[in-house]
Order: structure tokens, then C-alpha cells, then sequence
């Protein structure tokens, strides 16, 4: 029994970091989408673009 109730916590445990990872990579990806924006627009000005 005891086996059968770590498992479930390390299951859950597993699950849990699967998704803060999974958020964490997401709001990375934005915020990466952001930078390269602002990069541009940042380009665009400086060659009198915009």
C-alpha cells in the first residue's frame, strides 16, 4: 500500500512539473516574441522607417 501511494504522489508530483514547465516555456516564448519585436520596431526607427 505504502508503495502504491508514493507512486501516486510522484505521478502527481511529475504531472505538476510537466505543467509549470510548460507555462514557464510559453511566457518565455512571448516574451521572446516581444523582444524581437520591439528589436524591429527599434530598427525601423533608427532607419527612418516608421
Amino acid at each position: 500500500v505504502f508503495t502504491v501511494v508514493i507512486t501516486f504522489q510522484q505521478q502527481s508530483a511529475a504531472k505538476q512539473q510537466r505543467d509549470d514547465d510548460r507555462e514557464a516555456a510559453e511566457q518565455q516564448r512571448i516574451n521572446d516574441r516581444n523582444a524581437s519585436q520591439q528589436q524591429r520596431d527599434q530598427e525601423k526607427q533608427e532607419a527612418g522607417l516608421l
